[in-house]
């Protein structure tokens, strides 16, 4: 059964908090700020199938982050797919970007840090994959990450239609027609990761995938390091012109 959640239950000076809290429930701990001046809205109609989690939002124009510091409170280790239903929206992670208009779709990794960005009001389908669900994608995540993957795979386009075939429908159907969409759309998937790298393996025998997660820790610490360091240098600079500043003080006395 579909959980519908909306900011309609609340005041307008109160929903955008109310959607903070909402998108970082439903998904991962989030940064929103909108970008609208005009009032804020947004609505979540989410529905969990096996290991997915089917979700499309409607919501005012807004820019999304995902922060280091967000990651490293998380343990949420999920691939993110994107499909764009109405409006157009910006996606970032990994040094790239790409623009989504109606039809296309990317993929994001939760373990990293990305950013959305949606100038005006729009419509998406969220598709929430456990990494383990998809061990064809470890180590193959980097290069589809932030990347228009309707126009970049080949059988992206066919991803593409089915996903926006099952927009409004998935929330409607029976309990088992949905377990049968929701592995028929993984197994889409899975081909489409085969097609585009013809040797990734699909061995979920944890080895890469502790790796991976390894390997993200070890990002995450880096990240944590820089902040914390550049913090300690912005402490010795202030202490250092405070001393400067006592100094000149007491000569000129």
């Amino acid at each position: 059964m579909s959980n519908l959640c909306t900011t309609d239950v609340v005041p307008q000076p109160e929903r955008l908090n109310y959607w903070r809290e909402l998108v970082s429930e439903t998904y991962v701990g989030l940064q929103v700020e909108k970008r609208e001046s005009a009032n804020f809205f947004g609505e979540i109609n989410m529905d969990s199938v096996g290991q997915l989690d089917f979700s499309e939002i409607r919501a005012s124009g807004q820019h999304v982050i995902r922060t280091s510091r967000a990651i490293r409170q998380s343990t949420m280790d999920y691939f993110i797919i994107i499909a764009q239903l109405e409006g157009t929206g910006l996606i970032t992670q990994d040094a790239k970007e790409t623009k989504l208009q109606v039809g296309d779709w990317s993929l994001i990794d939760t373990t990293r840090p990305y950013e959305f960005t949606f100038e005006g009001a729009f419509k998406h389908q969220v598709l929430s994959v456990p990494r383990s669900a998809m061990p064809q994608l470890i180590g193959q995540a980097k290069y589809l990450t932030a990347r228009n993957l309707r126009r970049l795979l080949l059988l992206g386009p066919i991803v593409s239609d089915y996903l926006l075939s099952l927009s409004g429908l998935i929330h409607k159907t029976t309990v088992d027609s949905r377990v049968l969409l929701a592995e028929s759309l993984l197994n889409l998937l899975c081909a489409t990761v085969y097609d585009a790298f013809p040797n990734a393996k699909a061995d979920s025998n944890s080895f890469t995938i502790q790796q991976e997660r390894i390997k993200a820790f070890v990002m995450r610490c880096i990240s944590e390091y820089r902040e914390v360091s550049q913090k300690h240098l912005n402490l010795r600079q202030d202490l250092a012109n405070e001393c400067l500043h006592r100094r000149r003080g007491i000569q000129n006395y």
